[in-house]
């Protein structure tokens, strides 16, 4: 009977005979699981759910070990389907439903890649034992401008509803439907946190507004969800799956059974927001980035200028990972972390034998990704630990891959009208103070990409623009410094007690002192930035450098000259950016309107409440 049933827990016993754990589980699955078989209790299914939850923690350790083999892999996926089944008998209803929020704006391709993503994770993993579309549906929240996008976005919607997982379109006819049920005193008091559109909702509100949105549409909606529905918000950036470091190469896999141990958290707490990270391209701007990249580019160029051209790529040793530490951030220190000691080195991407001159060619191509959210030097990659179901209290919500309850709809994006980017780490640090335990991060990661793979370029982000060869990231770059402005600020005054009621004169003194010690630091940030480029260029114009020796490396210098031009341009000590910052500061408005929505967010709250119970 044992042998049908629990074949792949047979396999593990098998696999793992030499294991000492593994034949302590052995010992218990004969003497306490195998009896209890035919009674399928409710003891049965909690022996069950023991013994294989640590066969897994046994092989998922095992598979971090050996480099994720697929052989270790295929067992491990074995033991989660058939656990599945195992526990089908004891009904679904007490295990949480998934609503998976998706806002997207002019990302089909992407948006396209995510559904793939999460199909392929219902049917490697099978949570809840019926298949992916009974327990997980998902909302798409358009926020498109162009209308080709807006009609692909609507088929890849239905496709992936006729392949078996449910997805309601929320275009912006939708949207507005929704704004027009808020009570008329409430839209204009709360115009900041919604967008105060008169008429139809445009395309590129931006991301905050649009999930505010969804958040009253979701709560309009929230009678047709189970009780225990789990609210899951996801950029269209991002896939199920983790980039690791296999056997030499770089891989995306599906390795996190996400749903099972969301399910298994939410389960045996009364939490209200979770907040996972990212694995794979960083989750922040390139003005953000820019100086530990050109620190990277120039140990590269030191290191090629020493390799021989034709001789074999000396770019393969796979620098190791350690936990999160934001290493890619120039400023990590403004989060508490410490800065890397010294430059990280490049792993090349290619694969098969090749020489020196053709990574060179291949960095020069990846180089020009920095603009678009790639850092070919410090992607991140995913770091096992030995238990899914550990959590810590958060500080920062990563606004692409964040989980709610249903209740946790009371929590809107703070701020939104300004459009500023930090807005997840300023709701963190509020939430932080108002639900202390109650909200926490976990290392349930999701692959984050920024762009195109065949491409290295991004079909949309806000804050870019591009003209040909020419390159403007000044409108990101301000609304990063604001952003930090914003965020520091917050953080200064909840030490005194905010979100609670504070003076206006604390909270003005509070965001002019940040602004002064914000602005200090991105000078300085800017200052160095110009130097480093300044090396970078005379290492390519070096005529003793193998580079200038053959005519076939042309493209590469070029391609680098170019990157250097640009990284000037929007991020040197004369950039645009710096001089709109500037301006703006001087002049006084943002400061006031930063001073305003700080002091505004307490009543905001009150309305906020008040329009949630009025669409129950």
């Amino acid at each position: 009977m044992s042998r049908d049933v629990f074949r792949a827990l047979e396999r593990f016993f098998s696999q793992y005979r030499d294991n000492p754990s593994a034949a302590g589980l052995a010992g218990e699955f004969r003497t306490s699981l195998v009896p209890a078989f035919g009674e399928q209790s409710p003891l049965f299914f909690q022996l069950a759910r023991n013994l294989y939850e640590q066969a897994l923690a046994l092989v998922e350790k095992d598979a971090a070990d050996k480099e994720f083999e697929e052989a270790v892999l295929e067992l491990q996926r074995g033991l989660y389907r058939e656990l599945e089944g195992i526990l089908l008998p004891s009904g679904s209803e007490w295990r949480h439903h998934f609503v998976i929020v998706v806002p997207v704006a002019d990302r089909p391709l992407m948006l396209r890649n995510f559904f793939e993503s999460l199909i392929e994770q219902g049917r490697t993993f099978g949570y809840g034992g019926y298949g992916i579309s009974q327990k997980v549906t998902a909302f798409v929240i358009d926020d498109s401008k162009d209308p080709s996008n807006i009609s692909r976005i609507k088929a890849i919607s239905a496709e992936t509803t006729t392949a078996g997982l449910p997805v309601h379109y929320v275009g912006q006819a939708e949207q507005s439907g929704m704004l027009k049920k808020v009570p008329a005193d409430l839209f204009k008091k709360l115009s900041g946190l919604i967008g105060g559109f008169q008429d139809d909702v445009p395309g590129h509100k931006g991301a905050s507004v649009t999930r505010n949105i969804a958040y009253l549409y979701l709560r309009s909606r929230m009678a047709e969800f189970p009780e225990n529905t789990l609210l899951w918000f996801i950029d269209s950036d991002e896939e199920f799956r983790v980039k690791v470091k296999s056997c030499g190469e770089i891989k995306d896999i599906p390795f996190i059974n996400y749903f099972y141990r969301l399910d298994k958290i939410f389960e045996s707490s009364d939490l209200e927001v979770l907040t996972g990270k990212v694995v794979g391209d960083p989750p922040v701007t390139p003005a953000v980035m820019i100086n530990n990249f050109l620190e990277d580019i120039l140990s590269f160029m030191h290191s090629l200028s020493a390799a021989e051209p034709d001789g074999p790529c000396i770019f393969h040793t796979v620098r190791s990972s350690g936990p999160f530490s934001a290493e890619y951030h120039d400023m990590s220190g403004l989060f508490g972390y410490r800065k890397a000691d010294a430059p990280k080195r490049y792993h090349c991407s290619l694969t098969g034998w090749h020489t020196a001159g053709d990574c060179f060619d291949d960095f020069s191509a990846r180089a020009t990704g920095f603009f678009s959210g790639l850092h070919p030097t410090r992607t991140q990659f995913y770091v096992h630990e030995r238990e899914f179901l550990k959590t810590a209290q958060a500080r920062t919500v990563y606004t692409g891959n964040y989980v709610i309850s249903l209740s946790g709809l009371r929590h809107f994006i703070p701020f939104a009208g300004l459009g500023l980017r930090m807005a997840g780490p300023t709701l963190g640090r509020i939430l932080r103070k108002r639900l202390g335990q109650r909200f926490v991060s976990a290392n349930l990661p999701l692959l984050h990409k920024r762009t195109l793979p065949e491409k290295l370029t991004d079909e949309f982000r806000s804050g870019i623009q591009k003209e040909g060869e020419l390159l403007d990231i000044s409108g990101e770059f301000v609304r990063q410094f604001w952003g930090d402005v914003m965020l520091f600020s917050v953080e200064e005054l909840t030490g005194k007690g905010y979100p609670g009621r504070i003076e206006e004169a604390q909270i003005a003194a509070a965001v002019r002192r940040t602004q002064e010690r914000i602005s200090e630091l991105y000078e300085r940030h800017q200052a160095e930035v110009g130097g480093k480029i300044t090396e970078i260029n005379k290492l390519l114009e070096d005529p003793g450098q193998w580079w200038n020796l053959r005519p076939e490396a042309k493209g590469s210098v070029r391609n680098l000259r170019g990157f250097c031009a640009v990284a000037e341009r929007n991020f040197g000590p004369h950039s645009a950016a710096l001089k709109k910052i500037s301006g703006q500061r001087e002049e006084g408005s943002m400061t006031e309107k930063i001073i305003q929505a700080i002091g505004s967010f307490q009543e905001e709250d009150r309305l906020w409440g008040e329009l949630m119970k009025s669409l129950s």
